[in-house]
């Protein structure tokens, strides 16, 4: 009788060896052993993108029995992701196992869970996407979210469809930032210069401190730029107080009658050979009111103070 020697476990057999998976020529029993060892997990396809999901995590947030089917967490995906709105493309929710030869998943990388950030389900960790995203320009470190898959992160800094606290890429420091301060909510994080570049208020603010105000935008548009800056850093990079025009201790008031004069002192101050630094020292929401306070330096070296 013709007898068969397993690769895997070296047994002898009279039952004829299987391929299984990337395993050539290995016995039943060991066929077996793999599918009791291979732990079960779920693929989701959206868009031109693909990423695995844990099970039973996901059976505890969706409130599912760990007794129910996996193609009950299977539906439930589907609706979760056919109730998004703006997800019209591809998606495809399918069960596989970590020794899918085609997936190559190893046991290892199923370790360690985390949570998407955008829609909230639990992810592996080793899969996930980092966002790289900061929560206010001062920030060194980014806040650490994770996502699923692209069109999550793109969700979340608000390209897909609108929201509060969306993300912006600044030119300056090439980084992306909320647009808004998450600790209070209003103060906004990114100013556009040169009609169409978002930078962040700290690259703005290293604009100021260096050359003073974009005296165009003063001219062009009729505005009055600046910042909460800090007496420290003007004093440190040349500027100060102007003395020669002053409205309660040296705060210019933005009033509507006060504001065409202020406009045309910062154009003579510019005439005169002055960098023009626009401190904010109490300002509405929306910018309708407030005290700023005024700060030149000489552009040249032995240009005296003196208007």
């Amino acid at each position: 009788m013709i007898t068969y020697k397993c690769k895997e476990c070296n047994q002898t057999s009279f039952l004829q060896l299987k391929n299984y998976g990337d395993k050539k020529s290995i016995c039943i029993n060991c066929i077996k052993k793999i599918e009791r060892e291979s732990i079960p997990l779920i693929k989701i396809e959206i868009e031109h993108e693909g990423f695995y999901v844990p099970v039973e995590d996901n059976l505890d947030y969706f409130d599912l029995y760990r007794g129910e089917n996996i193609n009950d967490l299977c539906k439930t995906f589907h609706k979760f992701f056919r109730d998004q709105r703006y997800l019209h493309g591809k998606l495809d929710i399918n069960i596989i196992a970590t020794n899918n030869v085609k997936e190559k998943i190893r046991p290892e990388k199923l370790k360690k869970i985390t949570q998407c950030r955008e829609f909230d389900f639990y992810i592996y960790d080793s899969f996930a996407i980092e966002g790289n995203l900061y929560d206010t320009p001062r920030n060194l470190i980014s806040n650490g979210a994770k996502f699923s898959c692209l069109f999550a992160l793109d969700c979340y800094e608000g390209y897909i469809y609108s929201k509060d606290f969306g993300y912006f890429f600044c030119e300056g420091c090439q980084r992306t930032i909320c647009k808004q301060n998450p600790r209070n909510g209003w103060h906004g994080q990114y100013r556009i210069i040169n009609d169409c570049e978002a930078i962040c208020a700290s690259c703005y603010q290293k604009r100021i401190l260096e050359k003073g105000i974009d005296i165009n935008d003063v001219i062009e548009n009729e505005t009055i730029p600046g910042d909460f800056l800090e007496d420290s850093d003007l004093i440190q990079h040349g500027f100060t107080i102007d003395k020669d025009f002053t409205i309660g201790y040296g705060r210019i008031s933005t009033t509507y009658h006060s504001r065409e004069l202020c406009l045309d002192y910062i154009k003579k101050l510019d005439r005169q050979g002055f960098y023009i630094a626009i401190q904010y020292d109490s300002i509405a929401i929306g910018g309708l009111g407030g005290e700023i306070t005024l700060w030149i330096k000489p552009k040249s070296e032995g240009l005296k103070n003196v208007i």
